[in-house]
């Protein structure tokens, strides 16, 4: 019987955790239960912008973490495998940060990804969270989806 070889030995680990990530669309994904969403102020303008917030999905089972999604420095929603949440915004200069945290909300990391944006007038915007096996959680802007 052949041994693994070094190389893919050190190998399996990376293509194991790039394996497990599936990128979902917008309308696959499942919306982010009210109970975890806490941002809740509404637009002044009449033709606010969009933002859109997508987690991947999972083929594997992960370890029990919520994605924590901040928008100007204010906890919005926290995300399990596989949600969006979509929020209404006036346009305007924003920061939209990634956490990541347990289950029960406290940091596992000591920093936040940070995404300076301008959002403008009855734009939509789509951000992906995604697991890169090399420096860990990121967001994302993406592509808006065409209906």
């Amino acid at each position: 019987m052949k041994t693994p070889t070094r190389t893919s030995l050190l190998l399996s680990p990376v293509l194991l955790m790039v394996g497990c990530a599936t990128e979902i669309t917008v309308r696959d994904a499942l919306p982010v239960p009210q109970e975890r969403v806490f941002f809740k102020v509404l637009p002044k303008s009449s033709d606010p912008a969009r933002a859109t917030f997508v987690r991947d999905a999972w083929l594997l089972p992960t370890a029990p973490i919520n994605i924590r999604i901040s928008v100007n420095g204010e906890f919005a929603a926290a995300f399990a495998a596989g949600e969006r949440w979509e929020v209404a915004l006036d346009p305007g200069d924003y920061l939209f940060g990634l956490r990541v945290t347990t289950l029960e909300g406290e940091p596992m990391t000591f920093h936040e990804r940070i995404i300076d944006q301008t959002l403008l007038p009855g734009t939509r915007y789509q951000y992906r969270m995604l697991l890169d096996p090399a420096i860990g959680w990121l967001l994302q802007r993406a592509p808006v989806e065409q209906k």
